[in-house]
């Protein structure tokens, strides 16, 4: 496996730029040459990309990864470990996707609660008090929903998906609360678990509404948000006895027969004044 070139620089450097142009040809050269040879591509590029203040060290002028930046680049291996295990022809779930929204804050040992955006929504980490040792960081992941199509049964979809990934050593010994707002989920939905084989698991106790899901969790996991997929609006039945209406051509003898009527009216008055 290897990573891609990540663009150190916020946009709000003149560095910026210069680095977009030069991580783009880097990258295309890695992604040629690591495809050529079956290699996958781990994309610290997009982990990175919008998140530079938090990822990277920008202000201590360094363009090496953060804590944060770091646990971001092992979730996206984590990730990929997780799909080269999956068993023989199981499906790939959406923790096998590459991750597009990450966001990482600190776990405290006198508890607290942290909310930060995630993909097309926001996620709220509640943490009670001893509930961990020591002030590690935790990952929020998502990916794009389609990336887990696959996992919804027919007649569902997959409305959104998020991952929790606790540092080694750190997992929590109460469980956190994980609430993840994001307005496509719907009031119908169900909150699943994709277990280790790509199967998912529902979670029985989580909460569900209008536009956000609440869960605990006690350690690692990638969840998926699925809704019943709407029936298509059935078509109204035909009335019996009912005839179909005229349409195309069929008016112009009508208007044929209109316009000789208004002409023959014209003539018969222009001859009742000539006698006049």
């Amino acid at each position: 496996m290897v990573y891609n070139q990540y663009d150190p620089f916020p946009e709000s450097s003149p560095l910026h730029a210069p680095a977009e142009e030069f991580e783009q040809g880097a990258n295309q050269v890695i992604e040629e040459t690591a495809g050529a040879l079956n290699v996958p591509v781990l994309d610290a590029y997009s982990a990175f990309n919008g998140n530079q203040m938090t990822l990277v060290r920008v202000a201590e002028n360094d363009v090496h990864p953060t804590p944060l930046g770091q646990q971001a680049l092992a979730a996206l291996l984590e990730n990929e470990i997780k799909q080269l295990t999956l068993p023989t022809g199981a499906k790939a779930g959406a923790s096998n996707a590459i991750v597009t929204s990450l966001a990482s804050q600190p776990l405290s040992p006198t508890g607290n609660t942290w909310t930060a955006p995630l993909g097309k929504g926001d996620v709220t980490v509640t943490t009670p008090a001893g509930a961990v040792s020591s002030a590690d960081n935790v990952a929020v992941t998502s990916v794009d929903p389609a990336a887990a199509a696959g996992q919804a049964s027919k007649g569902s979809h997959v409305v959104a998906e998020f991952g929790i990934n606790f540092q080694a050593g750190n997992t929590p010994t109460q469980a956190i609360t994980l609430a993840y707002t994001n307005s496509a989920i719907p009031k119908d939905a169900a909150v699943y678990e994709i277990g280790a084989n790509g199967k998912l698991v529902k979670i029985p106790d989580a909460t569900v509404g209008k536009g956000k899901v609440t869960m605990s969790v006690l350690g690692d996991g990638d969840f998926v948000v699925v809704a019943p997929t709407p029936a298509a609006p059935k078509q109204p039945a035909p009335v019996p006895g009912a005839t179909s209406p005229d349409t195309g051509f069929p008016w112009l003898t009508d208007a044929i027969a209109g316009a000789l009527l208004v002409a023959f009216g014209a003539f018969v008055m222009s001859k009742s004044k000539s006698r006049k």
